[in-house]
Order: structure tokens, then C-alpha cells, then sequence
């Protein structure tokens, strides 16, 4: 495997071959290189004299080579902590140099954010960790050991963060039982170049620390599993999987985390300087999301929303675009008209098409006790699980809507009486597709339109839930204007949703492969899939499921 010196090489002669290139096709090419030395163009000329696919390998080879001085940076930072210890007082390299904390230390020299300095602290401290755990382990007579230590990593990236040998120090005495962190395999990716520290900072977090309820070695598989999706998804996209990750292989801590939040819900009041009251929420789980679909609903022509709806309701959506009010402005009188109006308020007079309402979905399990997979359920729109004890509550309160759905996790179909999606039919593909289903949106499912992967003119296209995937207006309207389009892969490995691109953006037209925004319907599927795996390692088809939707 190539080294960090050897990989910074590779992609900085790129780059800067690339660069030369350009420039020198700038300059007269009747002019010899005397007349011209010491005229060099523009970084900005440079650059913008570049064709597509120039500019794109360009721009890859740079964050190739950010992402490989980023480690380096990591990795200082994790030393520079070990050698700010609060034991070595004033001596300490962060106080020597007036810095109260390794974090601020390495801001004042990087010139960072605070939080990014506090991730590079953080990360680098689990990288020197785990090397010198390592170290120990291949000192030990008795070679690696299996075992693993328990105690929990805190997420603080003070100025404690970091570990290593100190310099002049004695090395300790090799110890046989010495374990490897369960961060270890995330650790040494990011050092041999595999996937960035950024990424491997958001898969540490996603999944947290060793708990009473979920143990290292069941984190270190998890870590693991995080690192094959490394390469496909950006850093939000990664933390928020490694979190629905983390809730599957630890239902008792969702539990723990949604009371917490919970206990922490609250609505301060208070004046400011001029006298004028204010307020400062904190929302719960549950709360929350009810919150951000009131006004996603409510100010939906304003974000990009629905645009097949009826004549009435686009003359509101009109009348919504013309107010002079600040999104701002209309976010507060809408959130003052709902506490007005309470739970009988009209829908059609501050919604136009539908109530907001918090669903909760669950994969039913006959065979649990509880006849819920896993015992938790997951809030619509949400990357939060909720424990077992708030499903069976919401039940009691609102009762439940089966979704039966196939192997694959799809609705059944519904035929082709109608144009349009049925409103059981949006909601199936709420449940099922979370969202946006274009690569890296994060539009939720209520602001999205229901896109025919088939047209119904043209292709003679059925209104099936099996062929239609949502899309918010911005995807849908590129969709069919830059010649972008959607198919269903029924291959005996599952359904899958394909994006093909267009001949101008890829000639080769390579498919990628959508993936669901849904929490819920991303743990009915790996759940699936780990059921029917055989013992030749091949996927049996497994039988029909139920994704239940309370609200």
C-alpha cells in the first residue's frame, strides 16, 4: 500500500501538470519563452480555460490531495493534544503558546473553525490511540489478542483529547491482554488514505462509544460495515447512516436517548435589551418533527414544493409567493395561526393540501413478543428511532395503517385508473423512499412530487407504487428536461432504482444505483436481507412483510 508521501506526490504532479498545461496554452504560441517569463496567468484563467472533464479530474485530484494533508493535519493535531495534557500544566505546548486547549492551539494555526479543530483534535487522538495499542500488541510475546477494551470514548475534544508516548518517555512493558479500540479499523483507513478523516470522524460519531447496552466488538463490526459505504457517501450521508446503524445494533440506547431529549424539551421566554419578549425552543424528538412539517407544508411554494395540485390550491400557492413577508415573518404568523387555531383549526385555510401529522413506522415481526422488529420504531422524515414503549403508545392514541409490502420491499400495486398518485399511494412512497430519492438531496417526503418512472403518455405508464419514486421539484423538473431518467432493476438480488444519466453528463451512461431516505424502510431492508441470507451465501427471497404506519 502506497504511503501518505508517495499518494501526495501522485495526485500534486497531477494537478500540477494539468495546471502547466493550461497556462501554457494561454500564451501566444509565436512567443518565445523569454518574451513571456515571468508572465503567468491567472490561477482564475487557468482554471476557467479548462475543458469538463479537465476541470472534474482536477477538482478530484485537489480533494484527493486535501483530504491527504487533512490526515496529516489529524494527526498533529491528536500529538499536539498528548502534548497538552493537563498534567503537563503551563509546560504544555498549547499553554507555552497561549492557548488554554489543544483545539484552540491548532485553530490558531490552521486557521479552522473551532469545530473543525475540535475534529481534527478528536480523530487524531483515537488515530494515536489506537497505533499505540497496536504497537503493544505486536510487542506482546503472545502476539494480538482478541479482547477488547469497554470503556467508552467521550465525544469532548478538549485539551485531554489524544494519546501516545511522550518524548524521552520509556516505552511501558508490552502487555499480551493490550486490546485494540473498537474505532481501530475507522482509525487505520483514514490513515492509509482509504476514505478521510472527515469521514472517518462522522462514522466514530454516528456510531458513538462502547455502552452498558452495546459492547466494542459489536461496535467494531459496525465500523466495519461503515467503511464499505465510505466510498459511495458523502460525510452528512455517512453520520446519519452510521447513526441508524448505531440504533439497530442498540435498541436500548434509542430508548435512553429519547427520554433524554425528552427531559430536555423546553420553551424558554424571555425580553431582550428593548424590552422585546423572545423565545428559545428546544424540541423533542416527536415535537420536532411535527414542527418542521408545519412549516414545510405551510411555506411549501416558498421551499420548492408540490406543483401538481389543483387550481385553488395553486392560487394560493400564488398568493404564498406574492406575500412581502420574509420567510421568516410567515414561519412565526403560521406557527402563532396553529397555536390560534389549536387542534380544530381548518387545514385548507394554513395547510392547502393536508394536515401535518407525525407517522411512525415499524417493521412488524410475528415472531417478536412484541410483534415489533427490533423493538423500535422510526418518525417519518426523521433519522431518529424511537424506543418500543412510544410506538405502543402512539398505537393506543392513534391506531395503525398496515403497509403490506413484497420481499423487496415495495407496495403492492394499484393499476392504472388514474393519473395521478393516490393519497394511500403517497403515503406508501413516504414510507419507502423517506424523501428525495436523487443522490444526496435531503428534501423531505412531503415537499416532494410522485414521479412515473414510466410516463403515463408516453410509456404508457401505470400510477403503481412500484414505479413511481418521489422526487422534490427541482430533480423532478432536470429529470425531464435534461434527458436524466429513472428505471426498476427487477433482478432475482431485489428491486433496485437505477438514475441514468444523460450522454452529456456521462457518455457511458454508468446507472447509480438511488437509495431510500427512510429510516425505517433502510432497517426493514438490511433486516430482511440478514434473515435470508443461506448458508451458501447466497439471498433467498423472503416472504411478504408489513411496514406499519401509525399516526
Amino acid at each position: 500500500m502506497s504511503s501518505t508521501v508517495e499518494r501526495l506526490e501522485e495526485v500534486t504532479q497531477r494537478a500540477c501538470s494539468v495546471l502547466q498545461r493550461s497556462a501554457a496554452n494561454l500564451l501566444p504560441p509565436s512567443a518565445s519563452p523569454d518574451q513571456h517569463q515571468g508572465e503567468v496567468p491567472s490561477l482564475v484563467q487557468q482554471i476557467t480555460a479548462l475543458d469538463d472533464d479537465a476541470l472534474s479530474r482536477l477538482m478530484s485530484d485537489a480533494a484527493r490531495g486535501r483530504a491527504e494533508f487533512d490526515t496529516i493535519i489529524t494527526v498533529a493535531a491528536g500529538v499536539a493534544a498528548k502534548r497538552s495534557e493537563r498534567s503537563q500544566g503551563q509546560a504544555g505546548l498549547a499553554q507555552r503558546n497561549g492557548h488554554r486547549s489543544a483545539v484552540g492551539f491548532v485553530q490558531s494555526i490552521t486557521g479552522s473553525s473551532r469545530g473543525e479543530a475540535a475534529r481534527q483534535v478528536r480523530l487524531g487522538g483515537a488515530m494515536g490511540e489506537a497505533d499505540a495499542a497496536e504497537q503493544l500488541l505486536l510487542m506482546a510475546p503472545d502476539g494480538p489478542t482478541s479482547r477488547s477494551d469497554d470503556s467508552p470514548t467521550g465525544d469532548d475534544s478538549g485539551a485531554d483529547a489524544g494519546t501516545g508516548r511522550e518524548g524521552g518517555d520509556a516505552p511501558k512493558p508490552p502487555k499480551a491482554s493490550a486490546a485494540l479500540p473498537w474505532n481501530h479499523p475507522v482509525t487505520s483507513a483514514v490513515g492509509a488514505g482509504v476514505i478521510a478523516p472527515a469521514s472517518g470522524d462522522a462514522i466514530v460519531r454516528g456510531l458513538g462509544g462502547p455502552s452498558p447496552t452495546c459492547d466494542s466488538e459489536t461496535l467494531r463490526a459496525a465500523a466495519v460495515e461503515m467503511l464499505d459505504e465510505a466510498r459511495t457517501m458523502h460525510v452528512d450521508e455517512l453520520f446519519r447512516t452510521a447513526r441508524r446503524l448505531r440504533d439497530e445494533i442498540d435498541p436500548a440506547g434509542v430508548e435512553e436517548r429519547w427520554q433524554r431529549r425528552y427531559d430536555n424539551r423546553s420553551w424558554i421566554m424571555r425580553r431582550n435589551n428593548e424590552g422585546q419578549l423572545t423565545a428559545y425552543v428546544v424540541f423533542d424528538d416527536d415535537s420536532g418533527v411535527f414542527a418542521t412539517q408545519v412549516l414545510d407544508v405551510a411555506l411549501s411554494p416558498r421551499r420548492g414544493g408540490p406543483r401538481f395540485i389543483s387550481a385553488e390550491e395553486r392560487a394560493q400557492a400564488d398568493k404564498l409567493l406574492d406575500d412581502p413577508r420574509t420567510n421568516e415573518q410567515l414561519a412565526f404568523d403560521t406557527m402563532l395561526e396553529v397555536l390560534r387555531c389549536g387542534a380544530e383549526c381548518d387545514e385548507s385555510t394554513t395547510f392547502r393540501t393536508h394536515r401535518p401529522a407525525v407517522r411512525v413506522l415499524v417493521t412488524r415481526d410475528d415472531e417478536s413478543p412484541s410483534g415489533i422488529a427490533d423493538g423500535i420504531g422510526h418518525l417519518e422524515g426523521s433519522d431518529d428511532a424511537i424506543p418500543l414503549g412510544v410506538v405502543e403508545a402512539r398505537l393506543c392514541d392513534a391506531g395503525s395503517q398496515a403497509l403490506i409490502v413484497d420481499s423487496c420491499g415495495n407496495p403492492l400495486d394499484l393499476g392504472r385508473e388514474q393519473r395521478l398518485f393516490s393519497a394511500k399511494q403517497r403515503t406508501a412512497l413516504r414510507a419507502r423512499d423517506g424523501g428525495c430519492f436523487w443522490p444526496e438531496c435531503e428534501s423531505p417526503a412531503w415537499a416532494c412530487e410522485a414521479h412515473h418512472n414510466n410516463t403515463w403518455s408516453k410509456d404508457h405508464g401505470r400510477t403503481d407504487v412500484a414505479d413511481g419514486v418521489l422526487l422534490c421539484k427541482f430533480h423532478h423538473l432536470l429529470l425531464h428536461n435534461k434527458g436524466w431518467k429513472i428505471e426498476r432493476d427487477t433482478s432475482p438480488g431485489g428491486t433496485r432504482y437505477l438514475l441514468i444519466p444523460p450522454a452529456s453528463v456521462d457518455p457511458e451512461r454508468v446507472p447509480i444505483e438511488l437509495r431510500s431516505k427512510s429510516a425505517a424502510w433502510l432497517h426493514h431492508r438490511r433486516r430482511t436481507l440478514r434473515r435470508c441470507m443461506t448458508a451458501s451465501g447466497r439471498t433467498a427471497a423472503p416472504p411478504p412483510a408489513a411496514l406499519v404506519a401509525r399516526t
